[in-house]
């Protein structure tokens, strides 16, 4: 979530872990300035210490570009994931940061894009975590979903970096469910929520099997503040609070 008081006021005595972010434009003004760090920490973060858990601060959003699977040269198979040559400067910037203070790296993983540029080559199975069986194999190891896969990916290009302790949190995964003819309805946008819910609070990747991934549902509302699309639908909830369909927390 962005900087918003009201938000953040809401949010007090709520036992909801929160990661708050930081706006892109102020990104530079922070690294540089110590002053309006401090400031903004002040603001945003001391007066709800002790009523609000803070997960982490999200340095901007999506500031490395197509930060997520999208920033990988090579993704497929899992075992080959690399940076792209773009990404990489960064990624080598902040890695030491990373891992010398236990920092998260924030991705962004959605199998429905994926899925509807290569519909005729990928399951819907292997996307909506509903396979019986092994789909896609790398040496020795089996996926039986495109989330581990990706996730997988990632940890791999962060070993060719050197940042192989650095930790992957999913902070964006979803499904919508209008804005794309047949591939967005409302039991697929259900079906993939639920079944990443549940595959994550119960397994971990064939890379990294002994630990659960971290990961967070895009998004609590459909947004009818944004351009007519695809955007709009990837609610759990309508603007006005109603449930547009039910998922098991």
């Amino acid at each position: 979530m962005s900087p918003d008081l009201k938000i953040l006021n809401a949010l007090q005595n709520s036992e909801i872990q929160v990661i708050i972010g930081t706006f892109n434009q102020d990104i530079a003004i922070l690294a540089g300035d110590i002053n309006f760090a401090k400031a903004w920490v002040q603001t945003n973060i001391i007066p709800y210490i002790q009523t609000i858990t803070f997960r982490c601060i999200s340095i901007g959003n999506e500031v490395i570009p197509a930060v997520g699977i999208y920033a990988l040269a090579s993704s497929s198979p899992p075992l080959t994931g690399d940076f792209s040559g773009d990404v990489k400067p960064g990624i080598e910037h902040i890695k030491c940061l990373l891992a010398n203070n236990g920092f998260p790296l924030l991705i962004t993983t959605y199998p429905y894009f994926s899925y509807i540029h290569e519909p005729s080559s990928i399951q819907l199975q292997f996307v909506l975590f509903t396979s019986p069986d092994v789909v896609a194999r790398d040496e020795s190891l089996g996926y039986m979903n495109m989330f581990d896969a990706m996730v997988d990916a990632v940890y791999s290009a962060l070993e060719k970096v050197g940042a192989g302790g650095v930790e992957v949190v999913i902070y964006e995964s979803g499904w919508p469910l209008q804005g794309n003819g047949d591939f967005t309805t409302t039991e697929l946008a259900r079906t993939y929520n639920q079944n990443l819910l549940s595959h994550v609070h119960g397994s971990g990747t064939p890379k990294k099997p002994d630990k659960n991934v971290e990961a967070y549902v895009f998004a609590l509302f459909n947004e009818n503040q944004k351009d007519s699309g695809v955007e709009q639908h990837f609610g759990l909830f309508n603007p006005d609070m109603t449930e547009v369909y039910h998922v098991d927390f």
